[in-house]
């Protein structure tokens, strides 16, 4: 765990002040800090992956597609169909995702 410098922490005065910084407060603030940090590297970790695979995929069943021979017209058709379909979906599900995370803020 990385250890962030704290600032001094001050002596507590007889009089009546506002409470002042301990270290357990810094501790707390610490956490708070890694919880944000870990929170914004998890749309990269969870979308990324996804995003990655999916389109590897759609390439790859392209590819093979388009060594195969297509004569008819419809062969043509449902390629393009699942084209579209695979690419929506990928948006769709890109979209839900970065939504999902920005509602825990």
């Amino acid at each position: 765990m990385i250890k962030l410098p704290l600032p001094p922490i001050q002596a507590k005065s007889t009089r009546t002040s506002p409470r002042t910084r301990t270290r357990a407060d810094a501790d707390v603030e610490q956490l708070i800090l890694i919880d944000r940090v870990v929170r914004r590297f998890r749309v990269i970790f969870e979308i990324l992956p996804h995003f990655f695979f999916s389109s590897m995929h759609l390439f790859s069943s392209a590819f093979y597609r388009s060594t195969k021979k297509i004569t008819r017209l419809s062969d043509h058709k449902q390629f393009l169909q699942a084209l579209h379909f695979s690419t929506e979906r990928r948006t769709q599900m890109l979209r839900l995702n970065a939504v999902g995370t920005h509602d825990e803020d």
